[in-house]
């Protein structure tokens, strides 16, 4: 009969992806929780429940994957935005002195 305590080790895993999810917009610190919670479901793959860290680690693996999307597209658009706010100089202008300032 298996043992019906839960494993500490899938809950602070699960405990990880959870902090990992809702963080993961902080400078990829969420990232770092979510990669945790992987190393959790991998250990916890040698260990009694195999379904559970399977689980664990398929989840972190897919929210992870998810989080560094967003993150990378929201970087994108956050630089096109500085870049477009920072050249607000139109280029009429320089180009009426000559290319030089005067």
């Amino acid at each position: 009969m298996p043992n019906s305590k839960s494993d500490l080790l899938l809950t602070r895993g699960v405990w990880c992806l959870i902090v990992g999810v809702l963080t993961s917009w902080l400078l990829g610190l969420g990232l770092l929780f979510i990669l945790v919670a992987a190393i959790c479901g991998f250990v916890g793959l040698f260990r009694q429940r195999v379904i559970s860290s399977l689980g664990l680690l398929m989840a972190s693996l897919v929210l992870g994957f998810v989080c560094a999307h967003v993150a990378a597209v929201s970087g994108i658009y956050a630089l096109n935005t500085i870049h477009a706010r920072s050249s607000s100089v139109p280029a009429h202008s320089i180009a009426d002195h000559g290319g030089h300032r005067q």
